[in-house]
């Protein structure tokens, strides 16, 4: 009986297949625990519930690209424009040798304007005495300084005078050259500078040297290149050294343009003061300067 009773915590009637589920169901229960806690971790480490939402990835900061400041072009000066210079008044005027006496600086201006000459000065040539031209039988070497003592080379057509005056130690001669217009007297002005310019010694052999020293067979004339005046008309003034007779004499010689008129004016003197008892070459120039716009305003 003993053996073949039911067994001890078995059903009748099929208690052993239910026994034998229960504990094979206990037995896999820790498994699908674990299964689950694994899928759980594998959602988590998807979905990252601790990192909050999504944010998008930050946009790149853009560098600063520095932008050359473009360097100005320089505006070109403008050319300047040389201004027409107006011509002086007179510069149209013809004058005749009875109109040119009015372009002759007087003795009383000399007198005022020349230290060596304030006790006075005597008159050596008058209206009409000194003919154009080198005296008879002189000549200038070279040849072609000739005009820087002639002002022309041909005997000029409106006329020639001349004015001197001295003291013991000074002369002063004043020449007006008239050519038969202005537009003459332009081009042969022109030619006396040149002249003058490539002239600085020549000599005059043979004749009368414009000095104090008097009559000698040779004079010679050094000068100095010629400076432009400052005054309203055309002119060049030049220091100038003349030997003759064994005598230096120093001075200027200038030439100056008005109308169809060339005024020449040489001053020299053999005082102990050389230049200085002259006054300056400036006040000189002024003074022809103001007898020639006197002279073309008398005309009208």
């Amino acid at each position: 009986m003993s053996g073949n009773g039911p067994v001890e915590g078995v059903a009748a009637g099929g208690g052993v297949s239910a026994t034998v589920e229960g504990a094979g169901g206990r037995s896999r229960a820790p498994w699908r625990v674990l299964t689950v806690a694994v899928a759980l971790l594998v959602v988590l480490l998807v979905w990252h519930p601790w990192a909050g939402t999504p944010q998008p990835p930050p946009s790149p900061t853009p560098t600063p690209v520095e932008t050359p400041t473009p360097t100005p072009t320089p505006t070109p000066s403008p050319k300047r424009t040389p201004v027409p210079t107006a011509s002086p008044p007179g510069s149209a005027t013809v004058f005749d040798i009875a109109t040119a006496q009015g372009l002759f600086v007087t003795d009383q201006q000399l007198v005022e304007t020349i230290p060596d000459a304030a006790a006075g000065v005597r008159r050596t040539i008058g209206p009409g005495q000194l003919a154009w031209g080198l005296p008879a039988g002189a000549s200038v070497l070279p040849v072609s300084c000739t005009v820087a003592r002639t002002v022309v080379e041909l005997s000029p057509p409106g006329g020639y005078d001349a004015r001197g005056y001295t003291t013991d130690t000074l002369v002063w001669v004043q020449e007006v050259t008239l050519l038969a217009d202005p537009a003459a007297a332009r081009t042969a002005f022109a030619a006396l500078v040149t002249t003058v310019d490539r002239c600085p010694e020549y000599a005059q052999v043979t004749g009368t040297a414009t000095t104090t020293m008097g009559t000698d067979t040779t004079a010679t004339w050094t000068a100095d290149p010629a400076i432009e005046g400052q005054g309203l008309y055309p002119s060049i003034v030049q220091s100038l050294r003349t030997t003759a007779a064994g005598q230096d004499a120093v001075g200027y010689r200038a030439h100056l343009l008005v109308g169809n008129a060339i005024i020449t004016w040489t001053v020299q003197t053999t005082g102990a003061s050389g230049t200085a008892g002259l006054g300056p070459v400036d006040d000189l120039a002024a003074v022809v300067q103001d007898r020639a716009l006197a002279a073309v305003r008398a005309l009208g």
